[in-house]
């Protein structure tokens, strides 16, 4: 029997234990033993599905992922693994058990990047009031603060004060989910314009008007220099570059991420911007190790698909496939990055590498933009070798769908590309 252990139990482990039982039932090669050590204390959940608790627009039970039924597999809640013996194939967790494998599978996930701001760290951590949101608990500690925060009485009475200091995906996201939560909200952006990694500034201008208009003040181009706590601990607000402060009952980080890989470099594995795997995705160190999610990061590839939801699922598909002995390979993923909060759609996609590098090279790339400032609405498509290959939709999204479709599956394209921003009722 093949010893199997996932270290992560977030979307990408679940997904892969999943695929593990399904595939396992119809093929000779599923007689295995599979452990999972989960970090996280509580059930399974969709962590993309955070902000939009944050929001109030779903209730939290409603993210929880299905529970593992089957007798080969044993999820260990609240074990984190902490070692890896690589030569006698051993990984021992923080409550000081030791698991056997014949295939270790490392799905870690990543880490909030914290900015280099003074004050937002004590020996315990992050200090009272400031917050980053990754976890189940990350969002319980920002419900009890907001539920805490000073309204004030009568004639002073206000509303909740957050900062969110980072303008990126989940920046804008979570700015929106706190207004939506009754709080006053500052977004502030080192970048020259919100989402500046996947943006133009004439799209991003349209994000920042919609924003604005839905009650959040945004500011860009703003570096934050310190969070400031009063004598007696309490959070006081958010020291500018400039020497401006801002108020603040709540300090939110939203600053990206990044792979957590310290459990691979203490092992010895190759590590570079994520787990370094190849197409098999196995360590290109160990070929017993494997990584998927945003810990990983295929040999030769960009990090831009990690963060996303997509990827990390299909890598846990051909995974699936290769443990039980069938030849599926990587490929690369295609990538759609929503935002969804109440007032603000945006969806930015993009074709995978190796479906760009099919497209014919003798054909120009052709981009079409159709900005409405008015409606508050920005539609960009760009073709490449008679297929889509990127598109930004802001504020009118019905073309996500079909234009994802076209990512994916190719097929006949009309002879201007501005036609596949409009509905044919739309166009006449």
């Amino acid at each position: 029997m093949r010893r199997i252990v996932v270290a992560g139990y977030g979307m990408a482990g679940h997904h892969l234990v999943a695929g593990l039982i399904r595939a396992g039932r119809a093929t000779p090669a599923g007689d295995f033993e599979l452990t999972v050590l989960g970090a996280e204390a509580g059930a399974p959940y969709n962590r993309v599905l955070l902000p939009e608790v944050l929001a109030g627009r779903i209730d939290q039970h409603r993210i929880d992922l299905p529970e593992a039924d089957d007798p080969r597999v044993t999820v260990r809640a609240g074990v984190r693994a902490t070692g890896i013996d690589r030569e006698r194939r051993l990984v021992t967790g923080d409550d000081g058990s030791v698991l056997r494998y014949d295939a270790l599978v490392l799905a870690t996930g990543a880490n909030p990047v914290l900015p280099p701001l003074g004050g937002i760290l004590d020996e315990h951590g992050l200090k009272p009031g400031v917050h980053t949101l990754r976890t189940l608990a990350d969002l319980e500690r920002i419900q009890d603060q907001l539920a805490a925060a000073p309204r004030g009485l009568g004639s002073e009475k206000r509303k909740p004060r957050a900062v969110v200091v980072g303008g990126g995906l989940l920046g804008v996201q979570c700015a929106r989910g706190l207004t939506l939560r009754g709080a006053d909200v500052v977004l502030i952006h080192q970048g020259s314009h919100l989402l500046d990694h996947r943006l133009d500034a004439e799209a991003a201008a349209i994000l920042s008007r919609t924003a604005r208009g839905l009650g959040i003040e945004v500011h860009v181009g703003c570096r934050a220099r310190a969070v400031l706590h009063e004598r007696d601990g309490r959070l006081g607000g958010v020291q500018l570059a400039d020497g401006f402060q801002l108020d603040a009952d709540l300090v939110l980080l939203a600053c990206g991420s990044a792979p957590a890989t310290a459990l691979a470099a203490r092992a010895g594995l190759a590590v570079d911007q994520g787990v370094l795997v190849d197409e098999r995705l196995a360590s290109v160190t160990d070929p017993c190790i494997h990584a998927i999610g945003d810990c990983a990061r295929v040999r030769g590839g960009a990090r831009g698909a990690q963060g996303l939801a997509a990827p990390a699922l299909e890598q846990a598909e051909v995974l699936a496939e290769r443990l039980l002995g069938r030849p599926a390979l990587y490929q690369g993923s295609s990538t759609v990055a929503r935002l969804t909060a109440t007032g603000v759609d945006v969806a930015i996609l993009a074709a995978a590498p190796s479906l760009v590098a099919e497209s014919r090279p003798d054909h120009v790339a052709r981009t079409v933009r159709l900005t409405d400032p008015i409606a508050g609405t920005h539609r960009a498509v760009t073709v490449h070798g008679g297929r889509v290959v990127s598109s930004v939709l802001i504020g009118d999204v019905s073309a996500a769908a079909r234009l994802t479709r076209l990512v994916d599956r190719p097929g006949p394209l009309p002879e201007n590309p501005i036609d596949l921003l409009f509905d044919t009722a739309e166009r006449n």
